[in-house]
Formats: C-alpha cells, structure tokens, sequence
C-alpha cells in the first residue's frame, strides 16, 4: 500500500521529534571540582528504526548543578559511576558557560546532546542507597566540612554529638562541677589520723581551665 502525503508528514515529524534531546539518566566519567565541569555518559543507548543500536556518545564539558547563590552553596565530590539527570538547554550552551552574564543567540542548534545540564542523584533501582523515613540525613562516606566567613548557629530542642548517649557539657559547666570539687577537697579532713589534729590541707589546692575556653563553639544551653 503506497504512502499517504499524511504517513510521510508524520515519519518526518517522529524522525525530526527524535532529535531532540529532553532528560536522560547518565554516569559520572570524570568530574573537576574546581569548574564543576564533567564527562558524562548517558546510560540509555539509541535505537535505530531498522534495530541497530548506537552506543551514545560520552558528553564532555557538562556543568554540574548544585544548590547554590553567589555567597552559599552546598558542594560534595563526584566520582566515576555517580548517577546523574540529564537535561538538554533548549540553546546553544557554549558561548554562555564561558561569559559571565547575559549573552545572544548565535548558534541554531536546539536541545542539542552537546548541551547537557548534569544534576547529580540520580540512580536506578538496583543501586540507590536508602532514604530518610523522617527528617534531614545527611550521610557522607568522606569528612563533611563546614565553611563560612561568619557565624554558624545551630537552633534546636537538643542537640546531640557523637550519639545521644554522649552529653555535651558546657564550659561553665564543668568549670562549676570542678570548683564546686575542689571547695570539697579544701576542707576535707581525715578524723582517723594516727597522730596531729584533724585539719584541712595546709596549701588549699585551686583549678584553673579558663585556657580551655573556646570563643568559636558557644552554646545557650
């Protein structure tokens, strides 16, 4: 049966549709963590119309979204087989990743491969760690480093270090316990001495841990 004028506008509609680029799942091939630039290898392979399958290219020079502004941001590394999303620019991206600012349209190309998006996250079922039932978790198989330039305040019912079987003690705290310690320790005396009055000690002893005051950790507790 011949084609219609209908069937061929429509095979080159799908032909042209299959050209653009949307959202895919990629992998981390490698990432700079000073640019935020990566390699990224889509994971979903090209299927041709006759069955042949194309292995899909590794994308090169991808930026790498995280949650940011220009005075925060929250960054963590990046290695080889971490899962990404994918997603195309509807533009050309290469003239506006290397000027700063606003920048014209001078390439046609639209939701070109070359112009991916990478946000890291993304895994399949068969290797995605489990999540949080309830509140924020964090986990980290490396150091976790806060930065900042002013103060950091950490507002909460409780707070817990290291478990909540470990309380955390103030250094008022401890310098109370300590003083109230050794006032007990002035004026103690031994009634069962074998000879001598009974008295104190004759050089009352003293404690001194204001040098262990820190001025970056503080507490209201």
């Amino acid at each position: 049966m011949s084609q219609t004028i209908a069937d061929t506008i429509t095979t080159v509609i799908k032909r042209e549709i299959r050209k653009i680029n949307t959202a895919v799942p990629g992998t981390i091939e490698t990432y700079d963590n000073v640019t935020r630039k990566a390699s990224v290898n889509i994971d979903i392979n090209i299927t041709l119309e006759d069955g042949t399958i194309l292995e899909s290219p590794i994308i090169t020079n991808v930026p790498v979204v995280f949650q940011s502004s220009s005075g925060v941001s929250i960054t963590f590394p990046l290695k080889r087989g971490d899962g990404v999303l994918l997603i195309f620019s509807q533009n050309s991206l290469e003239r506006w990743c290397n000027t700063a600012g606003e920048v014209a349209e001078t390439d046609p190309r639209k939701f070109a491969i070359s112009d991916g998006i990478a946000i890291p996250g993304l895994f399949d079922f068969k290797t995605v760690t489990e999540g949080s039932a309830e509140g924020l978790k964090i986990n980290s198989d490396e150091s976790i480093n806060l930065e900042s330039t002013n103060d950091t305040e950490i507002d909460a019912a409780n707070i817990y270090l290291n478990g909540s079987s470990k309380p955390f003690v103030t250094h008022a705290e401890l310098d109370a316990a300590l003083q109230t310690f050794i006032t007990a320790l002035n004026l103690h005396t031994h009634p069962t001495a074998p000879t001598g009055p009974v008295s104190p000690p004759t050089v009352p002893m003293s404690i001194n841990i204001s040098a262990s005051a820190t001025t970056t950790v503080k507490t209201g507790g």
